[in-house]
């Protein structure tokens, strides 16, 4: 690999990634997104 393949990958190890590469598309998708806050004492 040349220096500038490596640095264009976002996982290791280089060969196995540990998801595949984007663009993700979600068409008709429902989600949920919970953000939890916590009090200071």
């Amino acid at each position: 690999m040349k220096q500038d393949e490596v640095i264009k990958q976002f996982t290791t190890p280089l060969d196995a990634p540990a998801f595949p590469v984007g663009p993700y598309r979600f068409h008709n998708r429902e989600y949920l997104n919970i953000l939890g806050r916590k009090e200071r004492n």
